[in-house]
């Protein structure tokens, strides 16, 4: 694989993880779109069966293990708002912001990860 192609499909996986596994699906339209988005990245990278199957799989796990996470975050933000409304002490600002920041680390991490094992299912292909 060249390195221009190297690049292309580790920019397409890169979008393919974000947009799916930071995504909220709220209806049937939404998640319809990902469907839609996911089959653009696998027909752009030329992907086999197995190879659309296991980034679903990877996918649908990093999306369960990122959904508690989001929901903490929203949880925070709420908090946060209350706290500047108020008018909270800025150590009680910085400890939401450090917690939000925490939580944010861990979604880059299931996203790195998933991105690393969707990585090592493409082939010079």
């Amino acid at each position: 694989m060249t390195l221009r192609m190297k690049i292309a499909a580790g920019s397409a996986a890169v979008l393919l993880v974000t947009g799916l596994v930071f995504a909220q699906v709220q209806s049937s339209t939404a998640h319809g779109g990902m469907q839609r988005h996911f089959q653009f990245i696998a027909n752009y990278l030329s992907l086999t069966d197995a190879q659309k199957q296991a980034a679903q799989t990877i996918l649908q796990e990093a999306h369960a293990q990122a959904e508690p996470i989001l929901a903490q975050l929203k949880t925070g933000h709420q908090d946060m708002a209350a706290a500047v409304k108020g008018g909270k002490s800025d150590a009680e600002l910085t400890a939401i912001a450090t917690a939000q920041g925490n939580l944010m680390g861990q979604l880059a991490a299931i996203h790195a990860k998933a991105m690393s094992k969707i990585y090592a299912q493409l082939t010079p292909d």
